[in-house]
């Protein structure tokens, strides 16, 4: 049972993960095209409330203030990430 706990909470994430993900990026897409830009509405995006998603680019944003390139904290989250969505959208934007 306690081998299979971090197997569990995984899914959990990956789930939070794929269910916010659509709203995420329809309010990704909403901000970009009224000509926020796109670290901006990364920002924006990390302090909603999109669960998992949130959180996901609330640490990327906090990489991109560190000094990290934009493209580069992107990547890593695509590396990161448990979720095939999340993984293919965030290929598209990088």
């Amino acid at each position: 049972l306690f081998l299979l706990y971090p197997i569990i909470l995984v899914r959990k994430c990956v789930e939070g993960i794929d269910r916010g993900l659509v709203y995420a990026l329809k309010d990704l897409q909403i901000q970009i095209s009224s000509g926020v830009s796109l670290f901006e509405a990364m920002k924006n995006l990390s302090g909603s409330e999109h669960g998992f998603v949130s959180e996901e680019f609330r640490n990327v944003v906090q990489d991109i203030n560190a000094g990290e390139a934009q493209d580069i904290a992107l990547e890593k989250l695509a590396f990161k990430t448990e979720s095939e969505f999340m993984k293919k959208t965030i290929w598209q934007i990088v």
